[in-house]
C-alpha cells in the first residue's frame, strides 16, 4: 500500500462532502462535537492556525458507507475517498460552512471591533432564526453566519 502526503483545501474537502465524493466507512463513529468544539475550530481556521491532519482513503472499496452527517446521500459511483480520520474537524466545517446542522455558527462583529476572542458563537438554529431571520436583521445586529461571509470569500 502506497501513502502519500496531499494538502487540500477547506473548500476542497466541503465541496467534496456536498457533492458526495467523500464519505465515511459505515464502522466510523457518529459525529458528537459540541457547538463549543466546532467554534474552537472555526476560531483556530480564523486565525489561520493548523487543524491537524486527515487520513483519507482512496475508493472505492469494499465495506458499507455512510454520508457525513447532514451531508447528501451516497453513491458508490460518485465516491472518491473515505474518511478514516478528521471526520469530527471535516463535518465541524461542512455544517458552519453549508449552514446545515441544528445550531448556527456566526461571528459578532461587535465583539470582533472590541478585540475579543469570542467572536465565533453558536445558537441553536430556530432560535438565532427567530431573533434574526433576515440578513437585514443580522446587519443591524452586527453579526453575519461563517456561511455568509465563507460564501461571499469564494
Amino acid at each position: 500500500m502506497e501513502f502519500q502526503s496531499t494538502n487540500y483545501t477547506i473548500d476542497a474537502l466541503v465541496q467534496r462532502v456536498r457533492t458526495s465524493r467523500l464519505a465515511l466507512p459505515d464502522f466510523q463513529r457518529d459525529f458528537v462535537w459540541k457547538p463549543n468544539e466546532v467554534v474552537e475550530l472555526l476560531d483556530s481556521v480564523a486565525k489561520q492556525w493548523p487543524i491537524g491532519s486527515m487520513l483519507l482513503l482512496n475508493g472505492p472499496q469494499s465495506f458499507a458507507t455512510k454520508e457525513v452527517a447532514s451531508g447528501p446521500k451516497v453513491s458508490r459511483h460518485d465516491l472518491e475517498a473515505y474518511i478514516l480520520d478528521g471526520q469530527q474537524r471535516i463535518t465541524s466545517l461542512y455544517h458552519a460552512i453549508m449552514d446545515v446542522s441544528e445550531f448556527c455558527y456566526y461571528v459578532d462583529f461587535s465583539a470582533l471591533e472590541n478585540d475579543s476572542d469570542e467572536f465565533i458563537r453558536w445558537q441553536r438554529r430556530d432560535r438565532f432564526y427567530k431573533l434574526y431571520p433576515t440578513i437585514e436583521t443580522r446587519a443591524a445586529a452586527r453579526l453575519a453566519l461563517v456561511a455568509e461571509i465563507w460564501n461571499s470569500q469564494s
